[in-house]
């Protein structure tokens, strides 16, 4: 399951005002040090993917992934957005 929050929608929806919309993937995304955390990018389907239509827009993550991180939520942050899972994503480690 992927949830939205309203200032996300909003966000979104300002970014894409003047653009054609397009499906955005929630991918891991490596942050050095061996940390992994949740992210948005624009993309499209590909086979193995669950899509979900919410807020007016297509989320897509691969479904090994959702089974992995369980309930994804996208909120909006002062930069950017905050996406958060139910289960912890696994990593970490430190630079040395």
């Amino acid at each position: 399951m992927i949830t939205i929050s309203i200032p996300a929608t909003q966000e979104l929806a300002n970014h894409f005002a003047k653009k054609a919309p397009r499906p955005i993937r929630i991918y891991l995304e490596d942050t050095g040090c061996s940390s992994m955390q949740l992210a948005l990018a624009g993309d499209e389907v590909r086979d193995g993917d669950k899509v979900v239509e919410q807020g007016g827009f297509t989320l897509v993550i691969n479904e090994e992934l959702s089974e992995a991180v369980g309930t994804v939520s996208i909120d909006s942050a002062q930069y950017g957005f905050i996406i958060s899972s139910e289960k912890p994503i696994a990593g970490g480690g430190g630079c040395s």
